[in-house]
């Protein structure tokens, strides 16, 4: 099995897996807690796609993407409310999704 894995900034121990598979390019995200562990991991993303039951886990990062206010409405905030208001609304999000 051949791969590319490029680190994912930010994010300790996550990694994208590059491959081509029947002619076509693979593209996904795994977690691992070692880099030994890569190959184990891989396969065992490869074996669920198979059987067509690979579902996407979001990341507390993705989670807390989707959380955060649009960078309009922070700038409202921190216009309308100030730097403690905007703060804590930052905080609420980190607190619902923590960092691992």
């Amino acid at each position: 099995m051949t791969y590319k894995a490029e680190k994912i900034d930010g994010q300790r121990g996550h990694y994208k897996i590059t491959m081509q598979r029947d002619g076509k390019e693979l593209v996904f995200n795994v977690g691992v807690a070692s880099e030994d562990q890569l190959d184990e991991v891989v396969q065992f993303h490869l074996d669920y796609l198979d059987n067509g039951i690979l579902a996407y886990t979001p990341t507390y990062s993705d989670l807390r993407k989707a959380a955060y206010p649009s960078f309009a409405d922070q700038f409202d905030l921190l216009y309308h409310g100030g730097y403690d208001a905007w703060k804590a609304a930052i905080d609420a999000v980190k607190t619902q999704f923590p960092k691992p």
